[in-house]
């Protein structure tokens, strides 16, 4: 019935053997190694049952029961081993997109080091002199093939031609992003639904319409070089060019607003996206988890705000070192899709207009950093302004959604934070917020 994200759906006859289920997970196992692998089988139920209008109310206690069994099932494993080596971690025979994909790497002999990618279990193999645990190793493989047919079908589909990067510094050779998406209220969709052919169609859509608006959205920003890592379900984790990321993430959620606003009309499912912005040398691992704090942000943003199309937070590294953000806590961070459009658009007209604007924002930074009240800081800020020209002055947006403008001071609506200011915003998206649309 449906299969993807990490989930599968299927039905069987009544009379199969009860053991599916452990052998669907020994197979599952092999291949995944360190993921929490749970399958269970129902008890029978007729098909008018599971046919009909009520098959969520059939399934419900169905649903608890796995959960419960799935959290039974949590146990870290320190050194587990691939039991694939120098087998097929996967084919697929009727799709040519894969073809025997092998786990071909070499043993250790000595296993006291920890891997290089997750830093959290024993590494007993090598390949490309990484030193790897069984499940980055199957990762790894899984992901080089994965990402070579995300580019094929970014290029069958945009007749775009690209080049696979072979590592990060050829997505960008200074800064690079994390962009972590996910979709709100799916579940919500789902549990509407009242017959088990509206959920297939749901699902078979999410699968076909996900890879193209991502797609889509790469080719407006014009994003030359890229790393497509996953897209299941509703999920999106991609890296790009860090001067690309925060347009780019306005149109990922833009386009899955239109893709799914036309389609399913009476739901209300909006994206959320996550993005940490980095040296490029800086840990992919530090970064995802720093994407997904911010995603999480986002989200949360979504759920106070209910009539939002969507949502987005990000956080900027100046070292990897400590994982140090040079943003503050005084930001309008996280935002919604409607206030990232208003100041992405004010900091284009600033960079238009105004000569020096980065040493102008950094000037204002410090200075209302170091202000001990807001009222002194908006009267730094009227002196700043009145020294300079009239067509230099700096005129702050008034309408940016869910703030109120106070001096030069936003207070914000739904998060109860008051006394923020735009200038840490600013510098960021001038630097990281650009992409070139296309008209």
């Amino acid at each position: 019935m449906y299969n993807g994200g990490g989930n599968l759906f299927a039905v069987v006859p009544e009379n199969v053997d009860k053991d599916i289920v452990k052998k669907i997970e020994n197979e599952a196992k092999k291949c995944l190694v360190t993921a929490n692998i749970a399958f269970a089988l129902s008890e029978s139920i007729s098909l008018s049952d599971f046919l009909g209008n009520n098959y969520n109310d059939v399934i419900r206690e169905f649903e608890a029961e796995l959960n419960a069994y799935k959290l039974s099932k949590l146990v870290f494993e320190a050194a587990p081993e691939s039991q694939l080596l120098r087998d097929r971690l996967f084919e697929y025979s009727n799709d040519a997109d894969y073809k025997d994909v092998k786990v071909n790497a070499e043993k250790l002999k000595e296993k006291n080091d920890y891997c290089e990618k997750c830093k959290k279990r024993i590494a007993l193999y090598s390949k490309d002199k990484i030193k790897l645990c069984a499940g980055c190793l199957h990762k790894t493989i899984a992901g080089i093939e994965q990402k070579s047919v995300y580019h094929k079908k970014y290029m069958d589909r945009t007749g775009e031609k690209l080049s696979l990067p072979k590592d990060f510094s050829d997505i960008d050779r200074d800064h690079i992003a994390v962009i972590y998406a996910d979709g709100n209220n799916m579940g919500g969709i789902v549990q509407g639904f009242r017959k088990i052919s509206d959920m297939i169609s749901f699902s078979d859509f999410v699968k076909k319409q996900m890879p193209q608006l991502v797609y889509d959205s790469l080719k407006k920003v014009r994003a030359k070089n890229f790393e497509i890592v996953a897209v299941g379900g509703d999920d999106i984790f991609i890296i790009v060019p860090a001067k690309v990321s925060i347009k780019l993430a306005v149109d990922l959620i833009n386009e899955y607003k239109r893709v799914f606003g036309s389609n399913y009309p009476d739901t209300n499912s909006t994206l959320s996206v996550g993005i940490c912005i980095a040296k490029t040398n800086t840990p992919v691992k530090v970064m995802l988890e720093a994407a997904e704090e911010e995603l999480a942000a986002a989200k949360e943003l979504v759920k106070k705000k209910a009539d939002s199309k969507g949502s987005l937070s990000f956080r900027v590294f100046n070292t990897y070192e400590g994982s140090i953000s040079q943003r503050g806590n005084n930001t309008l961070l996280p935002y919604t899709v409607e206030a990232a459009e208003k100041i992405i658009d004010f900091a284009a007209n600033m960079k238009r207009d105004k000569t020096d604007v980065n040493t102008m924002l950094q000037n204002l930074s410090e200075a209302f950093k170091n202000c001990e009240s807001s009222e002194e800081a908006n009267l730094f800020f009227e002196y700043f302004n009145a020294k300079i020209s009239d067509d230099k002055r700096i005129k702050l947006e008034k309408n940016i959604d869910s703030f109120s403008l106070d001096g030069a001071f936003y207070n914000s609506e739904y998060t109860e934070k008051n006394n923020l200011y735009l200038w840490d915003d600013l510098i960021d998206i001038l630097e990281f917020g650009g992409g070139e649309y296309e008209n």
